[in-house]
């Protein structure tokens, strides 16, 4: 399915095991409801206008949401953490599922916790994942993840929080190619776990970047402190006259 307009309240089937959006457009001021319980694999690729709805899908094994921040009226400029109450915020008005009874609930998450494989997209001005690490469950069968962008915005707790409910990861890549100067400072989202250690499975990590900024210093303090050994990890950074590769054995914030 590719360049549609979608004024539905809901999207089903019982039968359904494979669906691919691309650059489709929710409609709805609510959101529309996908209620898909034997899906396998799910794209959601650069859709705009409200994110929607994803109920529990117990099969999925692999999921690429991505989304075209440009057009996306899920973001506000106040707050990251919740609804910012202005009237004027067209991002935040019947932010949720369910206005009527003002429920707080997982718009996206908790649908796809079921996935071996995932990879979320999404510029740093972008809410939806951020604020529903709130409500979301554990990725018990994780094994690997793709972060693009999103996830640098409230001082990185959006990785944080993946490395703590992710407790099978074997394979974690992070893309950071765009990044606002304020994505790093902004308030949390949820709050943090308790330190722990990363899972034992997770065998390598991927950054791929444009240089190896103050970011890249942090997101590597964050993995060592949670026991990610410098060896694992390994930075791709594309510049204007190629990519260089290289692989951590230690690094010194001084």
């Amino acid at each position: 399915m590719e360049d549609c307009y979608l004024d539905v309240w809901e999207i089903q089937s019982p039968y359904l095991q494979h669906l691919r959006m691309a650059n489709c457009r929710f409609v709805l001021l609510n959101r529309t409801l996908i209620r898909l319980p034997n899906l396998i694999s799910l794209e959601l690729t650069e859709c705009s206008g409200r994110a929607p709805f994803l109920d529990s899908m117990p099969s999925l094994a692999a999921a690429i949401v991505t989304f075209d921040s440009d057009n996306l009226d899920d973001s506000c400029s106040l707050s990251s953490i919740d609804v910012c109450g202005s009237d004027d915020c067209e991002g935040c008005d019947y932010y949720y599922y369910d206005p009527n009874t003002g429920r707080r609930d997982c718009l996206l998450l908790n649908g796809l916790s079921e996935a071996t494989k995932l990879e979320l997209s999404a510029y740093p001005e972008t809410v939806v994942f951020r604020r529903d690490l709130k409500f979301a469950h554990t990725f018990g069968k994780l094994k690997t993840l793709v972060l693009a962008d999103w996830f640098v915005a409230d001082d990185l707790s959006a990785l944080i929080w993946f490395l703590h409910y992710s407790p099978i990861l074997e394979k974690l890549t992070l893309h950071i190619s765009k990044v606002h100067e304020n994505a790093m400072t902004a308030e949390q989202s949820f709050k943090l776990p308790e330190p722990s250690v990363a899972s034992s499975h997770l065998k390598i990590v991927e950054i791929k970047c444009h240089q190896v900024d103050g970011i890249v210093i942090e997101i590597l303090n964050i993995l060592t402190a949670h026991g990610v050994p410098a060896e694992q990890i390994n930075i791709k950074c594309s510049t204007g006259s190629g990519c260089v590769n290289f692989k951590c054995t230690g690094f010194s914030t001084k």
